[in-house]
């Protein structure tokens, strides 16, 4: 709860919630409607719409805002895995700070 505070979060990994549907927003156990119901309580966006792992959506890409997040593409199995690669671009505001000389 504490990470999901920040602005510019992304966060991708295996979530194994096979149950969840993304187009609906709906999930079929207790445990996937909790993580929903955190997910949707920090706002995020999740990014993947291909399936990653034996036709389902394990691996998730969950963004903080719409846009931090692009240019997604899943590029085949690394190794002997059974996941897909997922490659994305991350995009944000740079900010620059000025530094006020000294008198």
């Amino acid at each position: 709860r504490e990470t999901c505070r920040s602005v510019a979060l992304v966060l991708t990994g295996d979530f194994s919630f096979p149950d969840v549907n993304w187009q609906y927003h709906t999930a079929d156990t207790n445990r996937s409607r909790r993580f929903l119901k955190h997910f949707d309580d920090n706002l995020m966006v999740q990014v993947l719409r291909e399936p990653t792992r034996k036709g389902a959506l394990l691996d998730l890409l969950l963004v903080k805002r719409e846009g931090l997040a692009g240019k997604v593409a899943l590029s085949g199995h690394l190794g002997h895995s059974n996941h897909e690669v997922v490659e994305f671009k991350t995009f944000g505001d740079r900010r620059k700070t000025a530094i006020k000389p000294q008198p």
